[in-house]
């Protein structure tokens, strides 16, 4: 055996201390050792050191530029430093090399997938597959392919592409259940289908995949987290809340940083905690609510959030301080955020904290808004939301298009206000699609306290599942939310209420995409309601 064979059997049953110890000896015998070098290489990109494994990498193949393994390696480590087109590149080389080379064709479609070049990546996982259809890795691959295509790019898509999404997430689907057919452990394949049933709204299905992956690997950050979406969605609490905190250890979050330890609910007697926001606006106005009950354990409560809810949450009891988000922090004993409260805490369906209103508008007499909305005194005045923010990952799904309030202006004594904040965009939007009867009250929202005085002053808000519903549910005006196929977790399921917020009423899809039922029973709950 030689002393390569040696190394890489080390090297294969993760002894990787003692591989390096036997690369090393070889190199000091023979420095131009190609085999050497490359599986120091890919050893360095194993422990996360990609800038030394592309260092040795490169070595090796100025040594032996023939060889198509060193170029599709080395092009996984310039993938993992954040190199795309230089891994896009030692892929092509490796294929001109080698052109039946299955791997590289996959690792070439993962890389292309990541630029955002679906099509590209989809037609070279297929060629992959072509060469080696038990490639387990490639099917699921291809299948994540399919499942980005499904994803609505925008708010405002045709029937017919609606149909075209649901045909690529059928064929994730499949994908999925190719690659697990070809490895029966291959977590990450049943924690992908588990994802993709969910999107169906198929729950049964997508906890059965979820169990699935945890059974192979009990500690699989991802499919814990997903799982515990699956619970909360069901109104299981109890375990849903813990499973959430699989969050932290998944690679959507990352935990913040501090010295100072969680809060484990105890009493907080004359210590200081920090309760800080995270994920999005909405779920920060959702979660404040816990500010009160953390309080009465004693001690003193700093919250932070971001700039735009400053001032509204100067209304929220419970708080002594309000600090900004990336500003200084002040001295503080614990802390905790504010989405790992209800875990904390204890919070079960029928405990859920919901003294409303505990968000409250300030007094906004002399705005200018007053003016306008006098103007249409006599009408039902009533604010839409038809979009969320456009960077979160499921806004497209969330979000309707515009066009379909457009019913609404057809009840009569109702006057339309828009609550979208971005000014410009919002103008050109109502433009657009024809809605020039809508009042845009966009230049009046400068942060989330304008917005509430707004809503103080309206009959009803009518939204998407976006921050503008979490306010005015905190506010306890009424709202109606108008929800996708397959809701948020915390939106629950089939029921028209929300335990969270008593004002609120929900209108969901009754089939993927069907915004146009959701609004045909908006329009007749508003005619039944004059």
């Amino acid at each position: 055996m030689s002393t390569i064979d040696q190394a890489l059997k080390y090297h294969q049953a993760g002894n990787l201390q003692q591989a390096e110890h036997i690369y090393r000896q070889i190199l000091q015998i023979n420095p131009q050792n190609a085999d050497a070098l490359h599986l120091l290489g890919v050893l360095a990109h194993q422990v996360g050191r990609n800038d030394v494994a592309i260092d040795y990498m490169n070595q090796a193949i100025a040594s032996t530029p023939s060889n198509p393994a060193y170029r599709s390696d080395i092009g996984v480590a310039y993938q993992a430093l954040g190199k795309p087109d230089q891994a896009i590149t030692s892929f092509q080389e490796a294929i001109q090399l080698k052109p039946d080379y299955a791997e590289a064709y996959h690792n070439l479609g993962v890389a292309l997938r990541e630029q955002g070049k679906l099509e590209e990546a989809v037609d070279t996982f297929r060629r992959a597959l072509q060469l080696q259809p038990t490639y387990a890795q490639a099917h699921n691959n291809l299948g994540i392919a399919f499942q980005v295509q499904s994803l609505p790019t925008s708010a405002g898509i045709a029937c017919t592409e609606n149909a075209q999404r649901r045909r690529k997430l059928n064929e994730a689907i499949q994908c999925f259940q190719r690659a697990i057919l070809h490895r029966s452990d291959y977590v990450e394949a049943y924690n992908n289908l588990g994802t993709a049933y969910k999107a169906q709204n198929k729950l049964e299905k997508a906890m059965e995949s979820f169990q699935q992956a945890l059974r192979i690997n009990p500690n699989h950050a991802e499919a814990n987290f997903n799982r515990s979406l699956v619970m909360l969605l069901r109104g299981d609490f109890e375990r849903g809340w813990q499973g959430y905190e699989w969050r932290w250890k998944s690679k959507a979050s990352l935990p913040r940083e501090f010295r100072q330890p969680l809060w484990d609910g105890s009493p907080l007697a004359e210590k200081t905690i920090l309760l800080h926001a995270e994920q999005g606006l909405g779920d920060t106005i959702q979660f404040i609510r816990y500010a009160p009950l953390v309080k009465q354990r004693g001690g003193t409560v700093i919250v932070e959030c971001d700039n735009s809810l400053m001032r509204l949450f100067r209304s929220c009891p419970g708080i002594d301080l309000l600090v900004a988000e990336r500003s200084s922090l002040p001295p503080f004993d614990l802390h905790a955020p504010l989405m790992s409260l209800p875990c904390i805490l204890k919070t079960r369906l029928n405990t859920i904290p919901a003294s409303i209103p505990y968000l409250h508008a300030g007094d906004e007499s002399d705005s200018p808004l007053n003016a306008i909305l006098k103007t249409h005194n006599g009408k039902r005045r009533i604010g839409i939301v038809w979009a969320g923010n456009p960077k979160h990952q499921n806004d497209a799904n969330r979000s309707c298009p515009l066009i379909h309030f457009q019913l609404l202006t057809e009840v009569e004594d109702v006057a339309l206000f828009s609550l979208q904040k971005a000014e410009e965009r919002t103008k050109l939007t109502l433009e657009s699609d024809g809605l020039n009867q809508v009042i845009n009250l966009s230049p009046f929202l400068s942060d989330f306290a304008d917005t509430a005085a707004a809503i103080m002053k309206l009959e009803l808000v009518i939204t998407v599942d976006t921050a503008v519903a979490h306010l005015a549910g905190a506010l306890g005006r009424p709202v109606w939310v108008l929800l996708p196929f397959a809701p948020d977790w915390r939106w629950f399921l089939d029921r028209e209420d929300s335990p969270w917020y008593p004002t609120m009423r929900l209108f969901r899809q009754p089939r993927l995409e069907d915004w146009e039922s959701v609004f045909e029973r908006v329009v007749s709950a508003l005619k039944n309601e004059k």
